[in-house]
């Protein structure tokens, strides 16, 4: 009777503990310690500075002397000393993939070039850039890859194919939207909605007066047809 009644009890202990919730583990924490870090908002480098990021986050940066909780418990410690550390620096304009040593042609434009090139921006601090207007299909799917996780290098935005019109700058690129038209510029720009092209770019560029210049009426309907689908315009403008 004794071990039945024993037996019964540990069962119902056991119940009782699978019910209690668990608490989940936080995020985990990492501290650099001891680096130079220019963090674009102070008057000056801040020197044997102390970073905590708590998982994908930085929750603090300062001075070792103003890091007023100490070094969370149970941290990864990077030793940073000697190092200067600061903000990843964008690119609002550039082209990868297309050259190779001291050429540029729509020839070189490959997957291997492009993530050569996202490497290298990365490489030089260069955390996000992008590439306007020149983009041939291998950088969609590079890009769909890096959202993935799959591969890296600086992370890269695309406009597609740019816009210019007949005659228009950049002549010699077939691959352009050149509309005749606002009704055509509209179908251009839906082809790049579909194709998920992170902003547009127009050459709004008259080649100091050697090439046609795009009209209002057609650089208005690229940039009206682009803002109604959620997507930000940028021009090539010289004066």
């Amino acid at each position: 009777m004794i071990n039945k009644q024993l037996v019964f009890v540990s069962i119902t202990v056991l119940s009782l503990a699978a019910c209690q919730p668990t608490e989940a583990p936080g995020p985990a924490i990492t501290v650099i310690e001891g680096a130079t870090v220019i963090d674009g908002i102070s008057e000056m480098a801040i020197e044997d500075a102390v970073i905590v990021i708590e998982g994908e986050r930085i929750q603090s940066l300062g001075s070792r002397e103003s890091l007023s909780s100490g070094i969370p418990d149970g941290a990864q410690t990077i030793n940073a000393a000697g190092k200067t550390i600061m903000p990843g620096i964008f690119n609002l304009h550039g082209h990868v993939g297309r050259t190779e040593g001291m050429e540029r042609s729509p020839k070189y434009y490959t997957r291997q070039r492009i993530q050569r090139d996202a490497n290298a921006y990365l490489y030089y601090g260069v955390t996000h850039m992008i590439s306007l207007g020149l983009d041939w299909e291998p950088m969609t799917g590079f890009r769909a890859d890096q959202r993935a996780g799959t591969t890296g290098g600086a992370r890269l935005y695309t406009a597609g194919f740019g816009f210019s019109i007949k005659d228009g700058w950049i002549s010699a690129n077939p691959d352009l939207h050149r509309p005749t038209t606002p009704e055509e510029a509209r179908q251009m720009v839906q082809e790049e909605v579909q194709k998920e092209s992170d902003l547009i770019k127009i050459w709004v560029d008259d080649g100091r007066g050697t090439v046609p210049k795009v009209s209002p009426e057609i650089y208005g309907a690229i940039i009206d047809e682009a803002h109604k689908n959620g997507i930000k315009v940028l021009a090539h403008i010289y004066y």
